[in-house]
């Protein structure tokens, strides 16, 4: 269509309107998805971790009590028994570590290290531990070295299986 003669055709423009802005508010369904998601996934590992620090728990109990072990009492090789059958006992239920003694004890606590790490186990855990109820006792030197074996188990047995699915009833003050 042709404007009449003497008309000007910008005349007849509207005036521009600018669109509303548009706002972040309300958020499309895949941004909630992906909150969702990151919830989820946030909220997983809190928990995870919580359970898993539950559960290492006995291991780290077991660690101070070792270290603030005093070896120069008469007592201490017997301590540090107790202490590991404690551990044995809260992480391996159905090894019946508190009726093991001697060479069967022995042969647990090895069996459940690394093959690297048996030897230097043995050669710390053994004089102490065969010579604990002896009249002539334990030295200083040797509860030290039983000690020193003790911690390096605590360390590095295999009886420690987190799950998730398995929860730690009791709590780790029990070793």
């Amino acid at each position: 269509m042709t404007p009449p003669a003497g008309q000007n055709p910008l005349d007849q423009l509207k005036a521009i309107h600018t669109p509303a802005e548009v706002s972040a508010w309300p958020l499309a369904w895949g941004w909630w998805a992906l909150i969702a998601v990151v919830l989820i996934i946030l909220i997983s590992a809190v928990i995870m971790w919580r359970k898993h620090r539950r559960f290492t728990g006995a291991k780290r109990e077991a660690l101070t009590l070792l270290a603030s072990t005093d070896t120069q009492v008469s007592t201490a090789p017997a301590n540090i028994n107790a202490i590991l059958k404690r551990v044995s006992r809260h992480y391996d239920g159905k090894a019946m570590a508190s009726s093991r003694s001697g060479e069967e004890w022995l042969n647990y606590l090895t069996s459940a290290l690394p093959e690297k790490e048996r030897g230097s186990f043995t050669a710390g855990f053994s004089p102490a531990n065969s010579n604990m109820y002896s009249p002539q006792g334990v030295t200083p030197e040797q509860a030290e070295a039983m000690k020193s074996a003790a911690l390096l188990w605590v360390r590095k047995a295999r009886i420690y299986t987190f799950s998730l699915r398995s929860s730690v009833k009791e709590s780790a003050r029990n070793v």
